[in-house]
């Protein structure tokens, strides 16, 4: 029982001593009410341009002082909530949350908690807010993306499995993610082929979502054996730009044990 009674004292300090810490003063030595907050990390800059359809917005956003309904556990119950407005097309949602949880005494709190949002734009000027509320305050931050025409082809920035690596295994994942989104109606059977060393091509079933193509095999490769992957010139993205060199990467698959 004292056990118990002690861990509660100690929790009691501690939530007293973060909300003292948390307030800031008036400058004279008055503490003032410091209330949830929100802010933009990326972009970092203010105005944004761009020449995509969307814009990807990340940041951070707290709980007021006073308000104590999070810290259930669960990854949902952040305790406030977090919602995104493109004043421009009138679009809004909320933002996707993340929440990384410490624990003291028993009892779980937030240690970070960051927010995420993919935002459609209309070319020209977006007036983007980002709101953070609970029941006792909310606060706004807000940002100007500039979507300018897309003249910039699909290109190639992630590939599995890594240009000229070795021991690869012989049912390797591979893939191709690109810079932007792909008109998938673009791409064909063959725009993605697998062939060893030899000329013969390995079979599977290419598929493309959002900015990936993605190669599932049929069955095994051969042991010890180079292969080159080939993505065809012709990819195009969603506004008909074309990627107009192919692309090519290689690797090698592991020997038989």
């Amino acid at each position: 029982m004292f056990g118990k009674s002690f861990q509660i004292f100690l929790f009691i300090i501690v939530s007293i001593i973060f909300t003292s810490c948390s307030d800031t003063s008036d400058g004279d030595g008055a503490y003032v009410y410091n209330p949830a907050w929100v802010t933009i990390t990326v972009p970092s800059t203010n105005p944004y341009t761009l020449d995509k359809e969307l814009v990807h917005l990340t940041g951070g956003a707290f709980i007021s002082d006073g308000w104590s309904r999070c810290c259930s556990g669960s990854p949902s119950d952040t305790g406030v909530t977090v919602t995104w407005r493109n004043a421009t097309t009138g679009a809004s949602a909320q933002a996707t949350q993340y929440v990384q949880y410490g624990s003291f005494l028993g009892t779980p709190y937030i240690k970070s908690h960051s927010w995420a949002a993919d935002i459609p734009l209309v070319m020209g000027s977006n007036s983007i807010s980002v709101t953070a509320y609970d029941p006792e305050y909310s606060d706004t931050a807000n940002i100007t993306v500039i979507r300018e025409a897309d003249t910039t082809p699909p290109y190639v920035i992630y590939i599995r499995p890594n240009d000229q690596s070795t021991g690869i295994s012989v049912s390797p994942y591979i893939s191709a993610s690109f810079n932007e989104n792909l008109n998938c109606d673009s791409v064909q059977a063959d725009t993605l082929t697998v062939q060893d060393e030899f000329g013969v091509f390995a079979t599977g079933t290419l598929s493309c979502s959002n900015q990936v193509l993605s190669f599932d095999l049929l069955q095994e490769l051969a042991f010890d054996t180079l292969y080159t992957v080939t993505i065809k010139a012709g990819i195009k993205d969603l506004v008909d730009l074309n990627m107009s060199d192919d692309y090519q990467w290689s690797f090698t698959t592991s020997t038989p044990y």
